[in-house]
């Protein structure tokens, strides 16, 4: 994990980090202006020994802005769904081999033939 933040936030950064258990955490200086003081960054490493960027998000002053409150700090983070599938590549074409075209179309034929409901339709 990484903590940045700008020098103003650094204490809240300190303590952020200092809550974090079972897992390395650097602390970098925030040099990105989209964020407001504070941004975090998770990694993770695969099987293979890659590390791999899973999650980022921070400090933002939208709603600050929108609301004209100052004590109000909006903190949103993004995940990378889409790694999942790479993360679990080994153990999806472990399964894939164990699969047939055989087993697939008998679980098919143990369906119900009936049409999809309308908000189903395409």
């Amino acid at each position: 994990m990484k903590v940045l933040s700008s020098p103003a936030r650094a204490g809240l950064a300190d303590r952020i980090a200092a809550t974090v258990r079972d897992a390395p955490v650097s602390r970098e200086t925030l040099d990105h202006p989209y964020y407001d003081g504070l941004r975090f960054m998770i990694n993770v490493r695969s099987p293979q020994g890659s590390d791999l960027f899973l999650t980022d998000g921070g400090a933002f002053d939208w709603l600050r802005k929108l609301t004209s409150n100052r004590r109000l700090t909006f903190v949103a983070s993004g995940m990378g769904s889409q790694l999942v599938a790479y993360l679990c590549r080994t153990e999806l074409e472990e399964r894939a081999k164990r699969g047939s075209r055989e087993k697939f179309e008998a679980a098919l034929a143990k369906l119900p033939d009936v049409e999809p409901e309308d908000y189903d339709k395409l």
